[in-house]
């Protein structure tokens, strides 16, 4: 996905800010990634990241490639594609099952 695309999709009126903000904080935890980490990965305020994530501010076309780059996840996961968020956990899941019977 280019910026383009994003800024055509974020033009459109209906835009559930909250739901991709929440899904920012999602893949966050999925990923082990905390806020000051994002932040500064962002290079943003404190108080920008915690607006994403309440639904108070739009993101910026530029600002969600940079999330969906750093956390490694598609543009799907941040808009609820619930297909690709259950794929993404299961992958995780094996991954950890995957270790947990390497250690013991």
């Amino acid at each position: 996905m280019i910026q383009s695309d994003l800024e055509r999709i974020f033009a459109r009126p209906g835009i559930n800010w909250e739901e991709i903000g929440k899904n920012i904080k999602e893949g966050r935890a999925l990923r082990g990634c905390s806020q000051a980490s994002l932040i500064n990965q962002l290079n943003g305020a404190k108080g920008l990241l915690y607006k994403y994530e309440s639904g108070k501010q739009p993101i910026s076309a530029q600002n969600m490639l940079r999330i969906m780059k750093i956390l490694n996840l598609p543009f799907e996961w941040f808009i609820g594609v619930n297909k690709v968020k259950r794929r993404i956990k299961k992958e995780r899941l094996d991954y950890i099952n995957a270790l947990r019977k390497m250690i013991l």
